[in-house]
């Protein structure tokens, strides 16, 4: 991961969207074991979705349709000015895995990582 991203991950959470019913509402990955200003990768396999950014100031949305594969890269500042969520669909789609690489602070200096962007998908 670290090859595809450049930013060093020492843990991985996994999330598993069984039908278009399993969402994760509006948050922010704000605690103290990632860091001040973690980047975050996310890796999903299966099902193509889509993933929504809102900005927490301005309310703009920003939304990412995720393909199997596809290799989304929440870059340091993304949690402190945007929230996400992985929507509930009416449409019918099938089961979608997304592997969530996540530095701890051990694995980062002083806590932060590189400078400010939105998001990108590889």
């Amino acid at each position: 991961m670290q090859a595809l991203s450049g930013y060093n991950f020492n843990f991985v959470v996994g999330n598993r969207y069984r039908t278009g019913k399993d969402s994760i509402g509006w948050h922010c990955d704000n605690f103290p074991q990632i860091g001040k200003r973690p980047a975050i990768a996310s890796l999903s396999l299966g099902s193509d979705r889509k993933f929504k950014l809102r900005h927490k100031d301005s309310g703009e949305t920003v939304d990412y349709h995720l393909e199997s594969g596809s290799l989304l890269i929440m870059l340091p500042g993304c949690q402190e000015d945007w929230v996400h969520a992985v929507p509930k669909t009416a449409r019918p789609v099938g089961e979608r895995i997304n592997w969530t690489f996540r530095p701890h602070v051990d694995a980062i200096a002083n806590g932060e990582q590189k400078p400010d962007d939105l998001p990108h998908s590889l």
